[in-house]
């Protein structure tokens, strides 16, 4: 029985890093994010700018919260019954957790890790990536927030359901309020705990 380790948290907090070091331990990573813009690249519709979380609210909210976790699941069973353990990073709503846990429970350990970092650090990291126009930088930020809250979800369907109710709900929580390399010591430290608890 393999590994699945579902990453979620805020903009900012860290979970590229994450998954760079899941990826040097084994792990097979699949993107929400990536999942999202494939379907749009398919579909011929314009990646640019926020049209990506435009169009990721649409669908969750007209096909349900856990519409592209069906997709990131079937990637994620592929690797597992491949002999790989499996990352999927980017979650945004409990749906994908609850949707996750069902379709890969029975044939590999499920587990949700959340990173955490503060709003004034997640915001620092976010402008020194120089992401966008700096004068509206700030604003966007707080745009991205409030979505994150309402879990890409629309007319109040993901109330009390978005990524601040994945971290309250996660199996392990990394705290990235120091340094990168501090975070990479963190996180190895996890992984290596979670796969030695392996029965």
């Amino acid at each position: 029985m393999g590994f699945v380790i579902c990453v979620t948290g805020l903009p900012g907090s860290g979970k590229s890093t994450v998954a760079s070091i899941l990826r040097r331990k084994g792990f097979a990573i699949v993107e929400m994010g990536g999942i999202v813009k494939e379907m749009m690249v398919a579909s011929r519709l314009d990646t640019s700018g926020s049209k990506i979380r435009d169009y990721s609210t649409k669908m969750r909210t007209r096909h349900g919260g856990a519409v592209f976790a069906k997709y990131a699941s079937q990637k994620a069973l592929d690797y597992i019954k491949r002999g790989k353990n499996a990352a999927i990073v980017g979650l945004r709503n409990t749906y994908e957790i609850e949707f996750i846990r069902k379709k890969l429970g029975r044939g590999a350990v499920v587990l949700l890790v959340g990173v955490f970092a503060p709003k004034s650090l997640r915001f620092k990291r976010l402008m020194e990536r120089g992401r966008g126009d700096d004068s509206n930088l700030r604003a966007k930020m707080e745009e991205r927030d409030r979505q994150e809250r309402n879990g890409y979800l629309a007319g109040g369907k993901g109330k009390r359901r978005g990524t601040e109710a994945l971290l309250q709900s996660s199996d392990y929580l990394l705290f990235n309020t120091n340094s990168k390399m501090q975070l990479y010591k963190d996180a190895n430290l996890l992984i290596s705990k979670i796969k030695g608890s392996k029965a």
